[in-house]
């Protein structure tokens, strides 16, 4: 399953990334656990079917933001994760991943504007 949790669980069992080399190692991957539930697989399954339709019918650069973020959505219903960590899921993958490609230039390392540490405080508001 393609998706920010995934991503996440596979960044911090992996044996080699950011250690030895950028990627994860085929094996890791199955150590992924699997949920089902009928009801979101038939949901995801129409996701991956918009995903190759537009693949398809388009030759220009296809944007799939919407289609992500509804797949990750689901994921995280399927594994029954509260908002507080889906926000933290994110900000593993925005910055941590983002400081350890562009280390000095990376954007976890902008310093941090009174606005954000507000919204910040109410999307980890229980």
């Amino acid at each position: 399953m393609n998706s920010k949790l995934a991503t996440y669980f596979l960044l911090l069992i992996s044996n080699s990334w950011g250690i030895e080399r950028e990627r994860i190692k085929p094996n890791e991957i199955y150590k992924f656990p699997v949920v089902v539930n009928e009801s979101i697989l038939k949901e995801l399954l129409l996701l991956h079917k918009e995903i190759e339709s537009k693949i398809k019918t388009s030759v220009l650069k296809i944007d799939y933001g919407e289609i992500e973020n509804k797949i990750n959505d689901l994921i995280f219903t399927l594994y029954g994760l509260s908002s507080i960590d889906m926000q933290s899921i994110d900000d593993f993958i925005i910055y941590s991943v983002d400081l350890f490609h562009k280390q000095e230039k990376s954007k976890a390392l902008y310093p941090v504007l009174k606005s954000q540490m507000t919204e910040y405080g109410t999307i980890i508001k229980p």
